[in-house]
């Protein structure tokens, strides 16, 4: 713990009464993580969920041995974060950069976001019950892929289509409702198909396996985490922000949720 006075520290896990917003707080040694000095302390509150979210989705996809997997929400800032990391693994010949991703997105303009970071293979899906056309491009795109795990941060009928495109013993990892509760999931893909649908959720992923598998996952994101953070503009977990005041924070929230949007930025509330 010594090591760590004076430093910069990113923190997870605080216990009691003590929240992220305080002057001061308590946390565990084992749930804090040095940041690097070239991280603009500010830069660092999302640090933890999405970017270590995308290393623990392409870590969890090698684990169950695909070589393909789709991705859903793909132009969300865990979605962008994705693609760049992939890019950036690839660039440095990281084993994890090997596995093709299908990224799932609703609109046009969000297919071209991706594309211009890298993505390679994007689907537009509008809508997983009435777009026919979206629906039978993702059904190409897994069918030439060899897909057999899906990662849903929509849930609603999203995850059924998943199910129901994926071939047998295949997985759908769900760990979003974007679009409400899991419709249209067949038993009979379940039962005969062998095809199963359960959760991603990180804390499982980061501890769930014991110490030792929790100790490689940690270093294992937290190396990369750190590395993208270092990279200032062009890092790959580094999120764009809309600042604000607490004092215009409600009025800074509705309008990213009902003109601006949230696809591209997060909003970060300042006390400086």
């Amino acid at each position: 713990a010594g090591a760590r006075v004076g430093s910069k520290v990113g923190f997870t896990g605080l216990r009691g009464d003590h929240g992220a917003y305080g002057e001061f707080v308590v946390a565990p040694l084992t749930t804090t993580f040095r940041m690097s000095d070239a991280v603009p302390v500010e830069d660092a509150c999302s640090f933890f969920v999405n970017p270590y979210t995308a290393v623990g989705i392409l870590d969890t996809a090698r684990a169950r041995g695909a070589t393909a997997f789709v991705h859903t929400a793909a132009a969300s800032q865990l979605g962008q974060m994705l693609v760049k990391l992939l890019v950036a693994l690839r660039r440095s010949g990281d084993a994890l950069g090997g596995l093709t991703v299908i990224h799932v997105v609703r609109t046009a303009a969000q297919a071209d976001i991706l594309r211009t970071l890298g993505a390679d293979r994007v689907v537009t899906v509008a809508d997983a019950e009435t777009d026919r056309a979206g629906i039978a491009a993702l059904r190409d795109a897994i069918d030439a892929t060899r897909a057999t795990v899906a990662f849903d941060a929509v849930a609603g009928a999203m995850t059924g289509l998943l199910v129901a495109l994926l071939p047998a013993r295949s997985t759908t990892f769900v760990y979003g409702r974007l679009a409400g509760d899991i419709r249209g999931v067949a038993p009979i893909d379940l039962i005969y198909r062998q095809k199963a649908l359960t959760a991603f959720y990180l804390k499982q992923w980061l501890v769930g396996d014991g110490p030792l598998a929790s100790a490689r996952r940690m270093m294992l994101a937290t190396g990369h985490v750190r590395a993208g953070l270092e990279q200032r503009a062009d890092g790959w977990c580094r999120s764009t922000f809309v600042d604000c005041r607490m004092t215009d924070m409600l009025d800074a929230f509705y309008d990213m949720k009902d003109a601006s949007g949230f696809t591209d930025k997060k909003l970060r509330v300042r006390f400086d």
